[in-house]
């Protein structure tokens, strides 16, 4: 499996990710010493797919676009089981989810995110300890950032939402969410979301 940087004008100008990447709270993420230069440093394939988000990629976020039955979602796996490999002890665990079940217009994603989480793990339902507030264990694990989200299938999403996901998705470092992690996005054409901005 093997992948290319997208045509021009599907990705943000590189200075522009960069200068994102550094306005992060906390600095940039990552080493800057492994960045690649451009969009033509992200070509590679098979498990590179790890080292492309997390070490070239300025904003350590990435959509995968291919025709149905490109293999997005088996990269998406790879990707997840590269990540889990490469975890520190105390770092953020993957977690794949499929984005068919989120409705951008009538919830967030952080909400959206602690459902789906409390909905498949059980274990995650419950409260945390009472020193850690009043919330429940997947919403905390994410304000904590101890889980990345690897999101599946924006597809699969009404045509008419995957702008506003995508608008969400790509909400760059806010000081609002200090739970976000890096999403992976999947997408088997063009998204529909308005230019310039996303990243």
């Amino acid at each position: 499996m093997a992948w290319t940087p997208a045509d021009p004008d599907l990705t943000e100008d590189w200075p522009r990710l960069r200068t994102t990447a550094a306005d992060c709270p906390g600095g940039p993420p990552g080493d800057p010493q492994g960045r690649a230069t451009g969009p033509g440093g992200l070509t590679g394939s098979g498990l590179e797919v790890a080292d492309a988000l997390l070490r070239r990629i300025p904003t350590r976020r990435l959509i995968v676009l291919g025709a149905p039955g490109s293999g997005k979602t088996m990269l998406l796996v790879r990707l997840l089981l590269a990540v889990a490999e490469e975890r520190a002890p105390g770092g953020a665990v993957p977690v794949l989810l499929p984005l068919a079940s989120w409705n951008p217009a009538s919830q967030n994603l952080q909400a959206w995110l602690v459902e789906g989480l409390a909905q498949d793990y059980a274990g995650l339902r419950g409260p945390t300890p009472a020193c850690a507030g009043t919330m429940n264990r997947a919403r905390a694990l994410l304000e904590h950032r101890l889980l990345l989200p690897i999101l599946d299938g924006l597809d699969e999403l009404p045509a008419t939402a995957r702008a506003m996901a995508l608008a969400e998705i790509s909400r760059p470092c806010p000081l609002a969410r200090p739970w976000w992690s890096p999403a992976v996005s999947t997408s088997t054409g063009r998204p529909s979301a308005p230019r310039p901005g996303f990243r």
